[in-house]
């Protein structure tokens, strides 16, 4: 099975995230250049290690470093946790 098939497991059958709010650290845009989509990231502290959360546009806009942001940590259906924005 290839990385991508396991990947797509893992987040599509991943059971319910916990939420919570994090501090905000950083962000960036990164991409954008000819042929490439932008990609807009959030940086958020979670356990003292610095977290990269992909977040749409007008999330990015909307929220400022040292505001909260709420992250959903899915435990994953084969076992690999992974942390994502939540609407």
């Amino acid at each position: 099975m290839s990385v991508c098939g396991i990947d797509t497991i893992n987040t599509t059958f991943s059971p319910a995230p916990t939420q919570n709010y994090y501090e905000i650290v950083a962000k960036d845009v990164s991409g954008g250049g000819r042929g490439q989509s932008m990609r807009f990231i959030i940086t958020i502290i979670i356990d003292e290690k610095e977290v990269d959360i992909d977040v749409p546009s007008d999330v990015y806009y909307e929220n400022e470093v040292g505001g909260m942001l709420q992250v959903g940590y899915y435990k994953g259906a084969l076992g690999f946790a992974f942390y994502e924005y939540v609407e």
